[in-house]
């Protein structure tokens, strides 16, 4: 069995292992707004640093594994008496290359090589849950923003009926029981309001975490349809480059029952003006280990089954969410189109009851519902909306695609 040739290069390592994490999607968004503010917090964030170097714990491995290929040089002194001569103290330098193992060394470094691989796809996987975190934080402070406004509005329309009340009964035509069901109305509207603002500061602490700055989002960009299914998804893939650094591992396992030959050159120095250079081939092998070897090798296979379930039970809950993100993005239109109908609606009516509240012919208990109406349904359009936005990067995170779509990381994360 040949040799590896000299260090192998990340890339050369990278190539090995057949790396390919890029699915085809375009960085449609990649200048926009969120575009930069995620190019920002992700690449000069901790975290890409921290996988970066996991990266290179795996790619250091991969030389250490190849290390048993390499010559191993070593100098000492043979120091010897006998009765026939001096004392004598002879420099020696010895000389050891393995030139078979049965395919050790090459599956260990194989194994490496995946596992560079793997390291590399979980790096991609990390990125894009911290993707999908902080566009959940973007939206979440805009939705809370927009809902604040809908409470600031509830509030000054109670006021507004309150001072409405209030010129009734100093012209002697309102009534106490009016301005106490205004007044009640008014707290509740002034708790809702206390707690819109709550969530906004939230969200805004929220998105100081996540991209390290304020920011003032405006409404999420609409996502583009995915072009990959959950086989590009990075955290499959890692689980089968998993499954196949496993199995290499494996094949490691069983490979040690042959024996290793070494070729050994000895060279003395000078002794009596003759040196001495001899070279000779070394046989190894442990007698008396297959207790040892038999549980190395079920441990392995043990491992190669963990990584198999593991896989398929990933495929199976990625392949379940994203026909339910599917199915869900899909409902979401008609859902947000009627809640925006009723939101019409209520206003409209509020509208038209308002006018009639001047004239008498409307009770304030009804105005005060078809305000809290108005609020609500307000209210739920906007959440859908929100939700109707983030379901499409749901989508694209599940595929695998929402880093390329910011143009994050779009070749594969180099570094």
């Amino acid at each position: 069995m040949d040799a590896p040739e000299g260090d192998v290069p990340m890339v050369a390592v990278v190539e090995a292992a057949e790396t390919d994490l890029a699915t085809g999607a375009a960085p449609v968004h990649a200048q926009t707004p969120l575009g930069v503010a995620l190019q920002r917090a992700i690449t000069e964030g901790p975290s890409l640093a921290v996988a970066r170097a996991r990266e290179a714990v795996s790619v250091a491995a991969v030389t250490e594994a190849e290390g048993a290929w390499r010559p191993s040089i070593r100098a000492g002194v043979d120091a010897g008496v006998s009765t026939a001569s001096d004392p004598s103290l002879v420099p020696v330098l010895r000389l050891s290359q393995q030139i078979f193992d049965g395919g050790v060394s090459e599956k260990e470094a194989a194994a490496a090589r995946v596992r560079v691989a793997q390291a590399q796809a979980e790096t991609r996987s990390q990125l894009a849950r911290r993707a999908l975190a902080a566009i959940r934080a973007w939206e979440e402070l805009y939705l809370a923003r927009g809902l604040l406004t809908i409470a600031a509005e509830a509030d000054a329309r109670n006021q507004r009926f309150s001072d409405q009340i209030a010129l009734r009964l100093r012209a002697g035509v309102g009534r106490n029981a009016d301005m106490l069901r205004v007044a009640s109305r008014r707290a509740e509207a002034a708790a809702l309001l206390a707690s819109a603002q709550g969530r906004v500061r939230a969200a805004e602490t929220r998105i100081i975490e996540l991209f390290d700055v304020p920011l003032d989002p405006a409404p999420l960009p609409l996502a583009p349809p995915p072009v990959a299914g959950i086989d590009r998804n990075p955290a499959l893939i890692a689980l089968e480059a998993q499954e196949r650094a496993a199995r290499r591992a494996r094949d490691a396992v069983m490979a040690s029952r042959m024996p290793s030959v070494f070729l050994d050159v000895t060279a003395r120095a000078p002794q009596n003006s003759d040196a001495s250079v001899g070279a000779g081939l070394r046989l190894g092998y442990d007698f008396g280990t297959d207790g040892q070897r038999s549980a190395a090798l079920a441990s392995a296979e043990a491992q190669v089954a963990q990584a198999v379930a593991d896989r398929e039970l990933t495929a199976r809950d990625l392949t379940r969410a994203l026909a339910d993100a599917r199915d869900r993005s899909a409902t979401l239109a008609a859902e947000l189109g009627a809640a925006r109908n009723a939101a019409e609606t209520s206003a409209a009516a509020l509208a038209d009851a308002e006018a009639q509240f001047a004239g008498g012919r409307v009770d304030i208990l009804d105005l005060l519902e078809l305000g809290r109406d108005v609020e609500r349904t307000a209210a739920r359009a906007q959440e859908l909306a929100s939700e109707a936005r983030i379901a499409g990067y749901v989508v694209l995170y599940l595929t695998g695609e929402l880093l390329e779509v910011f143009g994050i990381c779009a070749e594969g994360c180099p570094a």
